[in-house]
């Protein structure tokens, strides 16, 4: 019976979810997009981080990317 009862609305809120979730109007006049932001978040700080040969891949990374550190 909960089996059920669980099956019934797991399929009801699948169903309500496709059904809210249809696509509007484009919009126009937006301008294209020439620029692309990857905010990635340690939990080290900074100095502990770069220069750290035990994180080599970052520290690679670091050279090669922008950096803000504020």
């Amino acid at each position: 019976m909960k089996n059920k009862l669980a099956l019934v609305c797991l399929l009801a809120a699948s169903l309500a979810g496709t059904a809210s979730a249809q696509e509007g109007a484009v919009p126009k006049g937006v301008p294209h997009l020439d620029h692309l932001f990857v905010i990635m978040m340690e939990n080290h700080a900074y100095a502990q981080v770069i220069g750290n040969p035990n994180d080599p891949f970052v520290n690679k990374y670091a050279k090669s990317v922008n950096s803000t550190t504020n």
